[in-house]
């Protein structure tokens, strides 16, 4: 966002910082600004003035804070029900909990039969709010650069330039998800359930082997974590003043926006990922307490391998613009003036938005692979009144 309230004839220099919460902690801000600018309208017939300001917004996780640190505001099963997903970490295959009775607390939450969550251990639900943040980090810089000429005692002539850039990291809970897995593979379940499953190795899509379907949080590849750089830039030439009885003000100018979201980690190559189950590389029922949460070197290798750091969707908007108006006395009257003021503007409007060809392979993601937009249109306007 860019909010500035410009003077036309600022002269001097201007610092100001300011923290909030201190540096390093949860959900800190950091801000810093300067302006400067020199010369006078009214006796050298210029100013220049130029300004930056930055702000730092620190991540504040929902752990970091007592009110948000879980999903589960009650104690009996339909609380436990509300507040959590299915998809636990350890996974289950077919329903079957091979970490039941306990599951994995405080992120894996045994639901027990009965409505106060006592009696049979039923399943695994997994409290996911502990692993999004509440705030998320950001950086923004904004820059702005203005000069003004003097056209004589009514008249100026101004050009500025606006640039500002934003940056923001968010992280949501692990990615939910269902794998087939053998009951070959060396993590396979003792006492888990065994029926026929696709084999995948093989080209015939009759041919099937003993296994079953392992729903798991991806918890060994870490957050979903995406990102979202944004630049917007905006220059224009202004002419206003008084001439001949009309005051009146005119502009043209351009303004450009580009944005692009990306994947950091968490979001990982679903071919991949299911290929490292096949094989018993990939632990689906590793524990948060364990080293690499349960995964071999190798299978720790196979995730890093399958983590997709890329764009996922990039959008650019143009807007090119003119306006002019102006205002004039017309007659006295008993109570003022009649005034008349007139008004034109015309823009033109481009936007697009590409969803990268690997966003088909991140499922967890929601965006379409095919779902990319283009548009523009021109829109003019006239007043008067």
């Amino acid at each position: 966002m860019i909010n500035f309230v410009l003077r036309r004839d600022f002269q001097g220099a201007d610092l100001s910082a300011s923290a909030t919460q201190g540096d390093g902690s949860p959900g800190a801000t950091k801000r810093a600004s300067i302006v400067v600018g020199f010369g006078s309208l009214t006796e050298q017939g210029f100013n220049l003035m130029a300004t930056v300001d930055w702000r730092k917004q620190n991540v504040l996780a929902a752990v970091d804070r007592a009110f948000g640190s879980t999903g589960i505001l009650g104690s009996t099963r339909s609380d436990i029900t509300a507040g959590t997903s299915g998809t636990a970490f350890p996974g289950d295959v077919g329903g079957f909990e091979p970490s039941a009775p306990n599951c994995d607390p405080p992120f894996s939450i045994p639901r027990n039969t009965t409505p106060s969550n006592g009696g049979a251990f039923n399943s695994c639900r997994y409290d996911f709010t502990r692993s999004i943040d509440l705030i998320p980090a950001n950086e923004q810089v904004t820059g702005v650069l203005r000069g003004s000429l003097a056209l004589g005692k009514d008249n100026t002539i101004s050009a500025e330039y606006v640039r500002a850039n934003n940056k923001a990291t968010s992280r949501v809970a692990p990615a939910p998800t269902s794998h087939l897995i053998p009951a070959s593979s060396v993590f396979f379940p003792a006492g888990a359930p065994i029926g026929r499953i696709p084999n995948i190795k093989t080209p015939d899509p009759d041919d099937t082997v003993a296994g079953g379907v392992v729903n798991w949080r991806q918890v060994p590849a870490g957050k979903r974590t995406s990102g979202d750089d944004t630049t917007t830039e905006r220059a224009m030439v202004e002419l206003e003043g008084a001439r001949g009885g009309l005051d009146y003000r005119a502009a043209f100018g351009t303004s450009k926006n580009k944005s692009t979201a990306t994947v950091k980690e968490g979001y990982v190559n679903d071919s991949l990922m299911q290929d490292g189950v096949w094989t018993g590389v990939i632990n689906p029922f590793g524990t948060h307490a364990a080293a690499n949460f349960g995964q071999t070197a190798a299978g720790v290798a196979a995730i890093e391998a399958a983590q997709v750091r890329a764009p996922t969707v990039i959008g650019n908007s143009k807007v090119d613009f003119i306006d002019a108006r102006v205002s004039m006395d017309l007659f006295k009257m008993a109570g003022g003036n009649a005034a008349l003021a007139v008004g034109l503007e015309h823009r033109k409007e481009r936007s697009s938005f590409e969803n990268t060809d690997i966003t088909a392979e991140l499922g967890s993601l929601g965006v379409d692979p095919d779902g990319d937009t283009s548009g523009s249109r021109k829109v003019s306007a006239l007043f008067s009144e």
